[in-house]
């Protein structure tokens, strides 16, 4: 539900029933209060019809409409809740960030035919898009513009912009109240106060709306300055530190917030070769239970950065003012397949006369992959601003990631180079691919099929021009563990670290993570050492860490019998889950792991969150269980939904393992349930030794300790 009903059931004292026939209520205040009465006491059938009734009574209101649409899709009337989202739309609902979180909203607030509007509001939304248009020379400010606050009689707050060798800069004014989002001690990402700026790629010329663009985030964080680019495949937010974010007091009292948003991160797009770019900000407050806005173009998929398309205002570049030697190019796909691709480059020239273009292809690492990939011509320029075109041909080139190289020899002797990253997929190659799977150990085909179905999806969602960074790593994924199946007959490295695929609960795909530690005997039997942990997508960071305690500290087994660590880490599914569900996770890749590298017994670490579910495991799974070690922070929890008795019975009968407890009481001493766990183990008879660590638990801390814990000889364990 809209934020405006939970604001309002937390203040209601009294909730009555709802008799068969509802009185008449005059007032739209008493009705709206009579209607979350009526949800506050569960009734939510009758109030989605008192809802139906007060929007026919009292028509026009956004937030009433989008409430009457969460209780329609609640009820299964989905047809008829994207009606009234829809309506609700139409009479200016603005929070459709909050709506795609919204569970009341799943299957209604995504659907792609909501930013279709009606003829009339297009045409308005068009005219106001061209009218706040702006047009830049270089290195100029820009003259200031109202952002649209909804209330002629508010205070205002300004935008302005410059164009600079960096990147584009981004100024706002805001005076009192749309300041107070300097006073957050949340960033704007995080449900804080702030600032959003959508850079937007046009669709055309007669457009206010575009589906290719970029989302960042501007605020304030517990005093100081926070920015943020989101990225859309990752669904995260990732802070910057090099927008260069400055603040400083407006003489008429206000705050004045500006940042650059660098050309590097929105590449390939540049003024140069887009001199057409859409942008669109809005400034955030916060006023009673929400938010209200300050916007250059009315979007209410501002805030909401996932969303399929973004509002914008014309960002017109004027290229003639720009004065220095440059080039700059444009491909129409940052993937190429089987015909040329035209390449379109702007050459600012200060002079007039004869120049020299130069066209290679490079690998990652920046050398020529072709023995006459150099093609060199003259070229005849004009002082101020050129357009040449190519056809280039990636034929010749195998499938994978290479970078086009552009050079150009001004009249006056300057040279200057322009460079992007294409990824050549020939033809067929993906059946290729497949062949090669069918070959595999059936063990290690689950693995390469993920991958390559990861391929093709990041080809199908790959937006043309963006760059193809995701699909290009995919790609050299493959290509490497194809690599190593043919030369060694499997995808397994004789040490370091491989993902793998793994049947997880329900036999759903899983990815982990490998690290086989270095056996100069060959030998040595293998022990898996089954890392459980809820930081999601710092699988590699852990890994690493662990193989440069390994690599670099010597910590290696060095008894004749001792076995050969191979440390598993699985990647956490995306959803936060509970110590039931990391049990789960980790009994199912504890029992393919022992399979998969033919072990019979694992070592199992337990780090904060996860400890619950180490415990679990070794308690569930004497014999395949060897050894426990858990790390405790603030984090350490109980099962879900037990209570002390619950707690005794899981934990019965204690495993013939021991446990090795390590405490950061800096954390767990504040918060956490982990002392009672630990009482309570000891209670129930497990072999525990307890050793205490200062300062925070952190993955390094962890990686560090759980390395040396496993080849220490047992009787330190």
């Amino acid at each position: 539900m809209f934020p405006a009903i939970l604001a309002a059931l937390l203040t209601t004292l009294v909730s009555v029933p709802p008799s068969r026939s509802q009185p008449a209520i005059a007032g739209e205040a008493d009705f709206s209060a009579a209607i979350f009465d009526t949800l506050g006491s569960g009734h939510w059938q009758a109030a989605l019809t008192m809802l139906r009734e007060f929007n026919r009574r009292f028509p026009g209101d956004p937030d009433m409409l989008y409430n009457q649409a969460c209780l329609e899709n609640r009820s299964g009337d989905t047809d008829q809740a994207h009606k009234t989202l829809k309506n609700a739309l139409d009479a200016g609902f603005a929070e459709m960030g909050s709506a795609l979180q919204d569970p009341d909203m799943q299957g209604v607030a995504d659907d792609p035919a909501l930013f279709t509007v009606v003829p009339a509001v297009r045409d308005s939304l068009l005219r106001q898009s061209m009218g706040r248009a702006t047009m830049l020379d270089f290195q100029i400010w820009s003259d200031p513009m109202d952002l649209d606050t909804g209330d002629p009689s508010a205070a205002p707050c300004r935008v302005r912009f410059r164009w600079m060798p960096a990147g584009l800069r981004v100024e706002i004014t805001a005076a009192e109240p749309w300041d107070d989002f300097t006073l957050s001690d949340l960033p704007p990402w995080n449900g804080g106060a702030g600032i959003v700026v959508n850079l937007v790629v046009p669709d055309s010329a007669a457009s206010f709306s575009g589906s290719n663009g970029f989302s960042f985030a501007c605020g304030f964080e517990k005093g100081a300055t926070a920015t943020a680019l989101y990225l859309t495949r990752q669904n995260l937010w990732q802070r910057l530190t090099d927008m260069d974010p400055k603040t400083k007091s407006d003489p008429q009292g206000g705050v004045v917030y500006a940042v650059t948003l660098l050309w590097p991160v929105i590449a390939p797009f540049h003024p140069l070769s887009d001199p057409v770019l859409g942008i669109n900000v809005q400034v955030r407050r916060r006023a009673d239970f929400r938010f209200a806005e300050a916007a250059l173009m009315p979007d209410p998929w501002a805030w909401a950065p996932n969303a399929a398309r973004h509002r914008y205002a014309p960002l017109r570049f004027n290229r003639s003012s720009l004065n220095e030697a440059a080039i700059m190019g444009r491909l129409p796909d940052s993937i190429s397949g089987s015909d040329p691709l035209k390449l379109s480059l702007t050459v600012i020239s200060p002079s007039a006369g004869e120049g020299r273009l130069s066209v290679a292809f490079n690998d990652q690492a920046g050398q020529p992959v072709l023995r006459d990939e150099a093609n060199s011509q003259t070229v005849v320029l004009s002082q101020g601003v050129n357009a040449l075109s190519r056809l280039v041909d990636f034929s010749p080139l195998a499938t994978g990631p290479y970078l086009l190289r552009v050079g150009i020899r001004f009249p006056s002797g300057k040279e200057s180079v322009w460079a992007t990253s294409v990824l050549r997929i020939v033809p067929g190659w993906l059946d290729g691919v497949q062949e090669q799977i069918d070959r595999l150990p059936a063990a290690e085909q689950p693995t390469l099929r993920y991958i390559r179905n990861a391929v093709e999806e990041a080809l199908a969602q790959h937006r043309p021009r963006s760059n193809p960074g995701p699909a290009s790593k995919t790609i050299r994924d493959i290509q490497a563990m194809l690599r190593q199946a043919a030369a060694t007959g499997s995808i397994m490295p004789d040490q370091g670290s491989v993902s793998l695929v793994y049947p997880g609960p329900a036999k759903q795909p899983r990815l982990c993570t490998l690290y086989l530690t270095p056996d100069s005997t060959g030998t040595r039997r293998p022990l898996p050492v089954l890392v459980l942990h809820r930081a999601k997508s710092r699988e590699g960071f852990l890994i690493d860490r662990i193989a440069r305690n390994v690599e670099f500290g010597k910590l290696v087994p060095s008894g004749a019998g001792d076995p050969r660590p191979i440390y598993v880490v699985p990647h956490p599914a995306s959803a936060p889950s509970c110590a039931e569900e990391d049990a789960e996770e980790g009994r199912a890749c504890l029992a393919w792991c022992l399979e998969f590298l033919g072990a019979d017994r694992a070592d199992v670490v337990g780090i904060d969150a996860t400890g619950s579910a180490a415990l679990r495991l070794a308690a569930a799974e004497p014999p395949r269980v060897s050894r426990t070690l858990l790390f405790a922070g603030r984090q350490l929890q109980p099962w879900s939904g037990t209570g002390d008795p619950d707690w005794e019975s899981l934990l019965k009968p204690p495993p013939t393992g021991p446990v090795t407890w390590i405490d950061f009481p800096d954390e767990s001493g504040s918060v956490g349930q982990g002392t009672r766990l630990l009482a309570l183990l000891r209670k129930n008879g497990w072999r525990v030794s307890e050793s205490t660590a200062q300062g925070g638990l952190s993955l390094s801390q962890a990686a560090d300790r759980l390395v040396r814990w496993t080849v220490a000889p047992d009787s330190t364990r």
